[in-house]
């Protein structure tokens, strides 16, 4: 969101800011504190395969989570007859 907002030279603490220089998405989506604990928390790689991986791909650590997640979505929804691609 940081980089749809124009905000990836931001800080952690400077995304959160209340006076009006940082987007309002973030603040409205959780507190800081709570975003910081699950920064710490997931972890989508591993740090011994990291520096192969980013020479490959800088996305693989999700690619996993992804493709599942694609999969997941097309065996609950099935598209209709009304469906409007917007």
């Amino acid at each position: 969101m940081a980089g749809l907002k124009k905000a990836q030279h931001l800080n952690l603490q400077q995304l959160w800011v209340d006076y009006g220089t940082a987007p309002d998405c973030f603040r409205a989506t959780m507190p800081i504190n709570k975003f910081a604990t699950l920064l710490r928390a997931l972890r989508f790689d591993d740090l011994d395969t990291r520096e192969a991986w980013k020479k490959v791909d800088n996305l693989a650590p999700t690619g996993n989570i992804f493709e599942e997640f694609v999969t997941k979505c097309s065996s609950y929804y099935q598209v209709g007859e009304y469906v409007t691609i917007d």
